[in-house]
This record gives C-alpha cells, sequence and structure tokens, in this order.
C-alpha cells in the first residue's frame, strides 16, 4: 500500500522516495535512516553504446538482464566520493555485495560478479 510519496534532493539530485508501511523504494538510491547508498543496477547505465555488461550471480538462483553501456559510463562503478568503487549494488530492490568487476577491452563487456548482501 503507498501512503506517501516526497520529494528529497540528495546529493543535488532529485530522488522520489515512494513509502509503504515498513519499505522505502527511491529511484536512484536506497537510503533507510542515513544508511548505505545502494545504486539501482538498472539505473546505473543508458542500455546504449557498443559495450555490454553482464551480471553473474553466486549464490541465487536469479537472472539478471545485460546492458549496453558507453565505455564513459564506468564511471557509474565510482562510489559516491569517488574513492572508491560501489561494494553493494541493487538489483530489482534486492541489495547484492559486488565480489568484483571485470573489463574485458577486446570485446568492451563488464562483468559483475555479486553474491547476496550478508
Amino acid at each position: 500500500m503507498l501512503l506517501g510519496v516526497c520529494v528529497f534532493q540528495v546529493l543535488a539530485k532529485y530522488v522520489l522516495i515512494f513509502c509503504g508501511f515498513e519499505k522505502c523504494i527511491l529511484s536512484h538510491f536506497y537510503v533507510v535512516e542515513g544508511k548505505m547508498h545502494y545504486p539501482e543496477y538498472l539505473q546505473m547505465f543508458s542500455n546504449n553504446g557498443q559495450g555490454k555488461i553482464h551480471v553473474s550471480l553466486r549464490g541465487h538462483e536469479g537472472i539478471v538482464k545485460d546492458l549496453a553501456f558507453s565505455p564513459r559510463e564506468v564511471m557509474a562503478l565510482l562510489s559516491d566520493g569517488g574513492d572508491g568503487f560501489h561494494r553493494y549494488i541493487r538489483f530489482d530492490d534486492y541489495v547484492f555485495e559486488v565480489v568484483k568487476y571485470e573489463i574485458d577491452p577486446r570485446t568492451q563487456t563488464l562483468t559483475i560478479t555479486a553474491k547476496p548482501k550478508e
């Protein structure tokens, strides 16, 4: 049940928050009571370009859609401060820990290997 829609300014970006009973879904970041930001995979990349993103999930039976990307979008892997890489990414609002990122320049493929967050 949708109880309300609020608009907050987070890091100079407007984010819609849909608040239900005990769950909040944000359009780009997942934030609850000041905890970490977890970017949503489908919103990190444009799905345009010559490169391909493949996701491999360990310990989970789900399948994640491959996306197209432009090489300049690799910057989306950097954390908000730019001082490291995202360690956690949401896939359909399930939080996963990134095990590794692999870039193959020959095939222009980015592979993200992740496992469910413990």
